[in-house]
């Protein structure tokens, strides 16, 4: 799990509390004078590239989720589902290319915008996004 303060950072956020803690697992990193100390993607507890990728993208698909307003988990997720097997089609298509997504995009396609960026299509069915959810 990565933690709430690497996410806020990496979305941008610069409060003083991120900022804090930020600094604080780097100054750790810094001044760790074990033998084998631990990488600094280990200490901002993100793990290896590919499992901080995944924690990534399942995070925006459940802000994506938490959008919706399906009265059930379950529903939200066939929801999701199908908002996600629209954006392929429609939107990724166009909007790959962009740094981040278009001013005009909607909440919901904005998060699966910063999810697919990540690499990888986005999860397909309404079970997998229960998996995520849970």
């Amino acid at each position: 799990m990565v933690p709430d303060a690497v996410f806020q950072f990496i979305r941008g956020d610069e409060g003083p509390e991120v900022l804090d803690d930020m600094r604080r697992r780097i100054k750790a990193w810094l001044t760790d004078d074990a033998e084998r100390p631990l990488p600094l993607h280990r200490r901002l507890g993100l793990g290896g590239p590919t499992a901080a990728r995944l924690a990534l993208r399942d995070h925006y698909l459940t802000e994506a989720a938490a959008l919706l307003e399906g009265p059930s988990t379950w529903q939200r997720c066939r929801q999701l589902a199908e908002a996600a097997r629209a954006f392929e089609v429609r939107r990724w298509p166009i909007w790959r290319r962009l740094d981040a997504p278009p001013p005009h995009a909607g909440p919901v396609d904005a998060m699966l915008w910063h999810a697919r960026h990540l690499g990888g299509e986005l999860p397909a069915t309404p079970e997998n996004y229960l998996n995520i959810l849970r």
